[in-house]
C-alpha cells in the first residue's frame, strides 16, 4: 500500500511547496512514485491555469496525483484533461444521484446494491 497525503490549497499552491516536497522525499528516502497527493476540486480549480502548471511540476517529480471527492464541487469532466491526474475518486453521493436520475424506478435498489462505503474510483493506467 502506498502512502497518500491530503493537500490543502494554500500550501500546495505556493512556490515553497515544491521545495518542501523535495526535502521530505530526500529526507525520508521515499520513492516519489510511491507517494500520492490527494487534491480536491476546489484546490485544482481555484488556481486556474496556474494550478495545472504547479501540478505538472509535482507530477514531474514522480509523485502521483489523485482528485478526491469529484462531483461535490463545480468541476466538469472536461476539465480533467487539463490536469495531470492519475486517479479520480468520484463522490459516492454524486454517483448515487446520477443513477437515481437515469433510473428513477431503480433508485431504491441502487443504494441496496452498493453496501460498500468506498467511493468509485477511476484510474489512468
Amino acid at each position: 500500500m502506498s502512502p497518500s497525503a491530503a493537500s490543502n490549497a494554500p500550501h500546495c499552491c505556493t512556490s515553497t511547496f515544491h521545495r518542501w516536497l523535495d526535502e521530505v522525499l530526500e529526507e525520508s528516502g521515499l520513492d516519489p512514485g510511491l507517494l500520492e497527493l490527494e487534491l480536491t476540486e476546489r484546490m485544482m480549480m481555484s488556481g486556474g491555469a496556474a494550478s495545472g502548471s504547479l501540478l505538472r511540476r509535482i507530477r514531474q517529480r514522480g509523485v502521483r496525483l489523485s482528485l478526491d471527492d469529484f462531483g461535490t464541487g463545480y468541476c466538469s469532466l472536461s476539465y480533467l484533461k487539463h490536469f495531470p491526474i492519475d486517479t479520480v475518486k468520484i463522490d459516492r453521493v454524486f454517483v448515487r444521484d446520477v443513477i437515481d436520475a437515469a433510473f428513477p424506478s431503480r433508485a431504491s435498489t441502487a443504494g441496496a446494491a452498493r453496501p460498500t462505503r468506498r467511493a468509485p474510483m477511476a484510474s489512468r493506467t
